[in-house]
C-alpha cells in the first residue's frame, strides 16, 4: 500500500501505520487483500468538495475488485478527525477494495475492540506533521560557484588546444623544411 498523495496536515508515515493496523485487523476477518502492495491511496480534504460539511464529516471511494495504474482509493479527512474515524473510513473503503458492495458489510466495520487496539498502538503520538523550515537558497552565490567551475573547465580545454596547436605547428615545420 502506497499513500500516492496527501494533501492534508496529517503525517504521511502515521497515516500509512495506522492504515497497516487496518489491514491486519481485517485480513483476519476476510483474508489476504491479492493487491494490498500495489494500493494507490490518495488522501484530500472534504473543503471544497461538499459545499457545506460537518466538522467531523468525511468521505471516500475505492475501486471495486481491481487495480488501476493510478488512485485505487481516495479518502477526504477534516481537520479534526480522530483515528476512530480515520480507522473506520479507511476500513469501509478497504472492504470495497475486497469486492464488498454496501449492504454486505457494516457500515462501520471495525468494532470497538479492534479500535482500542488501534488507540493503544498510537497513544500519545501526534497524527498531524511537523512543519518542515524552509531553506532559503542564494541563487547569486550557486551561479557564481556554477561559473566559476565552468571556467575552470574551459580553461583546461583552452590550455590542451593551446599545446595541441603548437605540437602540429612544429611537425608541420619539421615536414616543411
Amino acid at each position: 500500500m502506497k499513500i500516492k498523495s496527501n494533501s492534508t496536515k496529517y503525517d504521511s508515515k502515521r497515516l500509512k501505520q495506522i492504515f497497516s493496523e487496518c489491514y491486519n485487523i481485517v485480513k483476519k476477518k476476510e483474508g489476504k487483500l491479492w493487491r494490498w502492495k500495489g494500493l494507490n491511496v490518495e488522501i484530500k480534504y472534504m473543503k471544497g468538495y461538499l459545499k457545506s460539511y460537518k466538522d467531523n464529516c468525511y468521505s471516500g471511494w475505492a475501486y471495486y475488485d481491481h487495480q488501476w495504474g493510478g488512485t485505487d482509493m481516495l479518502l477526504r479527512l477534516t481537520q479534526n478527525m480522530d483515528i476512530k474515524n480515520i480507522s473506520q473510513l479507511f476500513s469501509h473503503e478497504l472492504y470495497h477494495c475486497y469486492g464488498f458492495k454496501h449492504g454486505q458489510f457494516r457500515r462501520r466495520p471495525l468494532d470497538d475492540i479492534d479500535i482500542d487496539k488501534i488507540r493503544d498502538r498510537f497513544k500519545g503520538i501526534s497524527l498531524l506533521a511537523k512543519e518542515k523550515p524552509k531553506v532559503k537558497i542564494d541563487y547569486v552565490l550557486l551561479r557564481k560557484t556554477r561559473a566559476e567551475q565552468n571556467l575552470t573547465k574551459w580553461l583546461s580545454k583552452y590550455n590542451f588546444a593551446k599545446n595541441k596547436v603548437k605540437k602540429y605547428q612544429r611537425q608541420v615545420k619539421y615536414y616543411n623544411k
